[in-house]
C-alpha cells in the first residue's frame, strides 16, 4: 500500500495529511509522485497513520512513475530476447506491407513475396532456437 492509498483510506486530502503529520503539503505531493523522503518526514507521516516508519518506507520506496517502471521491466529482459522480438515485429510489419503492396501492384507476382516471407520466417525460427543456447550468456 502506498502513501496515496493510505491517505485515501482515511479520506484525507494532501493538505489534511500535511497538517496532521506536520510536514508541508508540497512534501506530501513529492512523496506521492515517487520522490524519496527523509527519515524525519517518514517518521512524521508514519505517526500520522499509526504505522512504523519502516513499513511506510517500504511502501513509498516503490517507483510510481510509469516510465521508470517500464524501464525497469525492459532492463530485466535479456538483450537477446529484445533482439528477437524486434526481429519478429519487423518481420510482421514488412511482410504485411509486402503482401498488401503485392496484391495491389503485382497480382501475378505474389509468389515471390510468399517465398521471401517463408525464408525470413525460417530465419526467425533459427533465431528463436538459438535464444536458449548456453553461449553468449549475459
Amino acid at each position: 500500500m502506498d502513501l496515496r492509498k493510505l491517505r485515501h483510506e482515511r479520506s484525507w486530502s494532501q493538505e489534511q495529511l500535511a497538517e496532521i503529520s506536520g510536514v508541508s503539503a508540497r512534501t506530501v505531493q513529492r512523496i506521492e509522485k515517487g520522490e524519496k523522503a527523509g527519515m524525519e518526514t517518514l517518521k512524521a507521516l508514519a505517526a500520522a497513520f499509526g504505522i512504523s516508519s519502516s513499513d511506510l518506507q517500504n511502501e513509498t520506496a516503490q517507483p510510481k512513475d510509469p516510465q521508470k517502471m517500464s524501464e525497469k521491466i525492459l532492463d530485466a529482459v535479456p538483450n537477446k530476447w529484445k533482439g528477437f522480438f524486434l526481429h519478429l515485429i519487423t518481420f510482421m510489419v514488412v511482410t504485411t506491407w509486402l503482401f498488401i503492396l503485392g496484391q495491389f501492384f503485382f497480382e501475378e507476382e505474389t509468389g515471390y513475396v510468399a517465398l521471401f516471407s517463408f525464408f525470413w520466417a525460417m530465419w526467425i525460427m533459427i533465431h528463436a532456437v538459438n535464444l536458449n543456447s548456453p553461449e553468449d550468456e549475459e
